[in-house]
């Protein structure tokens, strides 16, 4: 392959078109990645809840438009770190969740994070006592299903227009 046709084929316009092919590539990556994996793949924390705290974390204030979304921090005995759930509700299913209670949580590892995944994001949360599910791991897999599979066809998308315009550019200019 000759020089210029090699600078001819990377810096151009449809350039952009192939980095947001891998990036769709990589996001669907990502969470083919989480759809395959399974509850035992899970890092389990269980610990007394020492307290517990609601924190805005975005506010959008617009005139037809008006969300907040919310982050709940748990803090157990053991740790120094806090566990958070996201989510735009107040998560009212939470509010029997008292401090001094015992629970299991389940966060991903932290070697994820370079898939984007937050480290200390809670995934299944548990009281030990009653064994009452607060928050469910297969529910939310169940929610993200079909996902993957649109980032997938939209990645399929920008590969099949990036070749086709840089193949009619190398033989047809």
């Amino acid at each position: 392959m000759k020089k210029n046709l090699l600078w001819k084929i990377l810096f151009h316009t449809d350039i952009f078109m192939l980095v947001f092919a891998f990036v769709f590539l990589w996001f669907t990556t990502t969470l083919l990645y989480d759809q395959l994996s399974d509850f035992q793949s899970l890092r389990k924390h269980t610990g007394v809840i020492r307290k517990s705290e609601f924190v805005i974390t975005r506010t959008v204030n617009k005139p037809l438009f008006k969300d907040t979304t919310r982050k709940m921090r748990l803090f157990l005995n053991d740790d120094l770190n806090y566990y958070s759930i996201t989510a735009s509700d107040r998560l009212p299913e939470f509010d029997s969740l008292f401090w001094g209670d015992t629970v299991n949580l389940y966060t991903k590892h932290k070697w994820l994070r370079i898939f984007g995944f937050p480290e200390n994001n809670i995934v299944h949360l548990e009281r030990v006592s009653d064994g009452k599910v607060f928050l469910d791991y297969e529910k939310g897999q169940r929610s993200k299903k079909g996902l993957y599979l649109l980032t997938g066809i939209f990645t399929l998308v920008l590969f099949w227009f990036y070749i086709r315009r840089t193949w009619r550019r190398l033989y047809w200019d």
